[in-house]
């Protein structure tokens, strides 16, 4: 998978283009558990909460799919209720604080807590769980006198905990609570209908735990509530209650430990993975340093923690690196190849340090070379493609050295269609025999970019197909490509900002679908592709919906599928760079990056998708 610098994020959010949706299964019954939340005295200073726990449905856990029934696996705890008033704004906030604990054997990845709007079946003698107001998750809402005010439900607001800027003078979200997130999508929590209601709506606003439970642990999550306030205090809401659902999505990822980063002061982008020979997974990635170089760092998952291989990799340590690729030869010596002062360089680990595999690849070295991947051949030794820059034309040719054991070698000369058109990036994979296999962007005469694939015949290069991949469009780029030892060859690009991907069949490329992205509406960009064993390919990629992020789909045979929720820790936060492999097990890995920390610290982190 190629990856690509923190810098080319800028180019993420400019494409507003509209596209044809792609079609969507409809969503499935997915079991979780529904809770009463009261709040009582919210117009005193000792605001009061508890939790009222239902009889659960005895649907809940008949659905394989969605949010897997984990009420008998945590509980909840009030742990601490105020509210806050902002007084220019005449906007009262009350805010219950619950510890959550996870008293099971297993993880929790990521727990939901979501508004539910009950409707009533219109019998009053079978509800289990109380029906709420109108079209929201609030029921029993009541003044101090204890008279009952159904109008001011349209009143309570659920949203983020606040707190009080002294600077500002003003009240602000509390960034350090658990996330609250709008919109959210909730077709991946469909809840049962429990006895006494017709339906539960879920609110398309959500708060979630954004870091694992692991079990026997405890975290702390925030529910506010905001309302205006009535200069006569008699007529402000006095108690309410608010219904929930949560759970825990079925179809979720799992975070393997923490960030990647060296240091988490200090931004880490690009990254790229491979597998080790236990099928753990490695990571070659770009970091910026204190004393501002950017360097190339490696690390390898052990089981329970990321380890660090070496040093920087850079030739230079005063001079920025990035773009790295990473690959393994069979025997745990990773190799990987990056740009570094406009020149392409590869390294090899040992064991215990990192050694150079020759001079720097560059044709010549005056010339711009980047963007490298790299593959191994039959005999285990690293091929390189990159692009450079003509010497006499300055147009960019793709190019392809192989190591030998001793030195690099050209394969051929430049892969272009056409020499004279600019070649933009390149990408490698190799086939069961060991001979790779390279897919490009060129411009046509038309100054469209286009996708090509050549294969190496050991003399040659051969084109795969009679032309391009995607002869229709005008602006492709972002490239993948994947193969694995029946020569099921697929290739990934975005066009235009839709996700596509194409599937070579020996004589031809056949389109696999109409477009990946989520929703037609939202620019996509840089996929990556991964193979489960029976060579149904696992596409990542980053979507603007309405900030980056990076979401996930599996071919079903016939059709892409969503896995899960998005990868991103907490979904307001920015994430990219996707890059994916998948072990023979058909466990695959995701590594990508996400701004944390207030959008201040860009960190690198992985991902598990069953």
């Amino acid at each position: 998978m190629k990856a690509f610098p923190l810098l080319f994020l800028a180019g993420l959010v400019v494409s507003c283009a509209q596209f044809a949706p792609p079609v969507q299964k409809p969503p499935v019954q997915k079991p979780t558990n529904i809770m009463e939340l009261q709040f009582e005295d919210v117009s005193s200073n000792q605001p009061r909460a508890r939790v009222v726990m239902p009889e659960r449905s005895s649907a809940a856990g008949a659905s394989k799919q969605g949010l897997n029934d984990v009420g008998s696996k945590v509980s909840f705890q009030v742990k601490n209720v105020e509210t806050l008033t902002n007084k220019a704004t005449m906007t009262r906030y009350v805010q219950a604080t619950f510890e959550i604990t996870n008293t099971s054997a297993t993880t929790i990845e990521r727990l939901f807590i979501t508004p539910v709007d009950l409707d009533d079946d219109a019998d009053p003698n079978n509800h289990a769980i109380s029906p709420t107001i109108g079209d929201t998750p609030f029921a029993k809402v009541r003044l101090f006198d204890g008279t009952d005010v159904p109008a001011k439900a349209e009143d309570l607001i659920p949203g983020p905990a606040v707190i009080y800027d002294f600077q500002a003078l003003d009240y602000i979200e509390d960034v350090q609570a658990s996330p609250f997130y709008a919109p959210f999508d909730s077709s991946t929590l469909a809840p049962a209908v429990p006895s006494g209601l017709a339906a539960v709506n879920v609110k398309d606003y959500t708060w979630y735990l954004e870091r694992p439970l692991a079990a026997g642990s405890s975290a702390t999550v925030t529910l506010a509530v905001s309302f205006p306030v009535d200069s006569i205090p008699a007529n402000n809401p006095f108690s309410f209650s608010m219904m929930v659902a949560f759970g825990q999505n079925a179809e979720e990822f799992t975070l393997l430990g923490d960030s990647l980063n060296f240091d988490t002061d200090f931004d880490g982008a690009a990254p790229d993975i491979t597998l080790d020979t236990l099928n753990q997974p490695v990571i070659a990635w770009e970091e910026e340093t204190y004393y501002g170089p950017i360097h190339v760092m490696v690390k390898q998952w052990n089981g329970s923690t990321w380890a660090m291989l070496g040093g920087p990799l850079n030739m230079n340590p005063t001079t920025d690196a990035g773009q790295a690729s990473i690959a393994q030869n069979g025997s745990d010596q990773f190799i990987v190849a990056w740009e570094e002062d406009e020149d392409i360089f590869v390294k090899q680990w040992d064991g215990s340090v990192w050694n150079s595999l020759g001079a720097a690849l560059d044709l010549d070295q005056a010339e711009r070379a980047t963007a490298p991947d790299v593959t191994v051949d039959g005999s285990s030794n690293p091929v390189v493609t990159w692009v450079e820059d003509d010497a006499t034309s300055g147009i960019g040719q793709v190019l392809v050295k192989a190591w030998d054991g001793a030195q690099w070698t050209l394969l051929d000369g430049s892969l272009n269609i056409d020499p004279t058109r600019h070649a933009w990036e390149s990408v490698i994979t190799h086939n069961n025999t060991g001979q790779p296999i390279v897919a490009w962007t060129e411009s046509d005469s038309n100054e469209n970019i286009q996708v090509y694939v050549k294969q190496w015949n050991g003399t040659t290069w051969n084109l795969l197909g009679s032309g391009a991949l995607n002869p229709t469009a005008n602006q492709s780029g972002d490239l993948t490509i994947i193969s694995d030892a029946s020569d099921r060859l697929t290739v990934g690009w975005s066009d235009d900002g839709t996700i596509r991907v194409s599937r070579w069949d020996g004589a031809s490329w056949t389109e696999m679908g109409n477009g990946l992205n989520m929703d037609g509406a939202n620019p996509a960009f840089l996929p990556a592709l991964g193979l489960k064993p029976d060579g149904r390919p696992v596409a990542v990629w980053t979507e603007i919906m309405p900030i980056p992020q990076v979401v996930s789909k599996i071919w079903d045979g016939t059709a892409w599928v969503r896995y899960g929720d998005v990868l991103n820790n907490n979904f307001d936060n920015f994430a990219a760079m996707p890059s994916v492999v998948t072990d023979p097990a058909g466990t695959s890995y995701v590594a990508f990056m996400e701004m944390t920390r207030c959008a201040c610290i860009a960190e690198v982190f992985v991902k598990s998708i069953p």
